[in-house]
């Protein structure tokens, strides 16, 4: 069900795939895509994509037996100018597969890309095809796998509200690891996690005055500094925002307020 229409539909071409019906015009939405296939000699290849208002990455691992012998990624979509050059450090990852993701855990935050680095460890459980569809409203966030909703939370103030190990946890807060290890099912576990990291996106797409911020220097006063490749200290001022997001409607209303406001 589609009822929101084309608010649901991103730059790329992606309209959401799920059972729920979306209740709010221009929704966040985004899709993560997992592909998988042989390569001669008995190798994998994995290639994870995601994409929303504001990315659009893909990783590609090529693995063979128990070596990550390629790993590669690139962009169609970024938000600031800089994202690019976070890339490709990114093939240094290959090397042993079960080390992997302490590799990727040791990766200093003004270094990584941390949307790539989650495609590259979704793509590291390679072997299959998923798509992960993410949603968030201002009173719900919720993931489908294939289609089929998987996890849902209700949001107070984007403060969880659900039963279980993430209940009145903050997407930017600590409790995150200690509530995943509460999670016994791998798949499950993924799931929370893909959800976790589009609401920390989709907070941003919601709060952020898009309309207002065209360089990185606009943000410096806002947690995201230092959290990234983009927003590591000498290169914040360097980042432009390419990204071009529509104005969320619970926004829409604010604005035009405000505006108002200042023409009296």
């Amino acid at each position: 069900m589609d009822p929101a229409g084309s608010d649901a539909e991103l730059p790329s071409g992606h309209r959401y795939r799920g059972d729920r019906p979306l209740l709010h015009p221009n929704p966040f939405v985004r899709v993560i895509e997992i592909a998988s296939e042989p390569t001669p000699g008995g190798g994998t290849r994995t290639t994870a994509q995601v994409d929303d208002w504001f990315h659009g990455f893909s990783v590609t691992v090529d693995r063979l037996g128990d070596e990550v012998v390629r790993v590669a990624a690139d962009t169609h979509r970024h938000p600031w100018t800089t994202c690019p050059g976070a890339l490709e450090a990114v093939g240094l990852l290959a090397g042993p597969a079960a080390d992997l993701p302490a590799r990727v855990a040791a990766v200093r935050r003004d270094e990584r890309c941390t949307h790539v680095l989650d495609l590259l460890l979704l793509a590291h459980r390679s072997g299959r095809t998923r798509r992960y569809d993410v949603v968030l409203e201002p009173e719900a966030a919720w993931v489908c796998v294939d289609g089929e909703e998987r996890l849902a939370w209700a949001l107070d103030d984007f403060r969880i509200v659900a039963p279980g190990p993430f209940d009145r946890l903050s997407a930017r807060r600590k409790g995150w690891r200690a509530a995943l290890e509460k999670v016994g099912d791998p798949d499950e576990r993924e799931a929370a996690e893909v959800l976790r990291r589009g609401l920390v996106v989709g907070i941003g797409y919601y709060t952020l005055p898009w309309e207002e911020v065209e360089g990185g220097s606009g943000m410096l006063r806002r947690p995201i500094t230092g959290s990234c490749w983009a927003f590591s200290h000498d290169r914040v001022h360097d980042s432009d925002r390419v990204a071009r997001v529509p104005v969320p409607r619970v926004r829409a209303a604010e604005i035009a307020a405000r505006e108002q406001a200042r023409i009296r």
